[in-house]
């Protein structure tokens, strides 16, 4: 298995888990939005709207790498203008 299959897997167990997580235990209706959005996850409950970026490992991570479309992102949805 190539590094960029297993990256590739990784990652999906880890939106599928996500997913599985805010549907079941949390209530939320999900849609997995990564191949469009600069994030993984939309869960919507009522009119609360999640937008969840996910990160898979495959060990302990002391760290963990965004992208700059990821913080521009949940950066202007948590600005105050955003919410107003």
């Amino acid at each position: 298995m190539t590094d960029q299959v297993l990256k590739v897997a990784l990652e999906q167990h880890a939106v599928r888990t996500v997913m599985d997580h805010y549907r079941v235990v949390e209530g939320y209706e999900v849609e997995d939005v990564g191949n469009r959005e600069s994030y993984d996850v939309r869960a919507r409950r009522g009119t609360e709207e999640l937008h969840i970026e996910v990160k898979g490992s495959s060990g302990l991570a002391d760290k963990v790498e965004l992208t700059s479309n990821e913080v521009t992102h949940a950066r202007h949805r948590h600005s105050p203008r955003h919410r107003g």
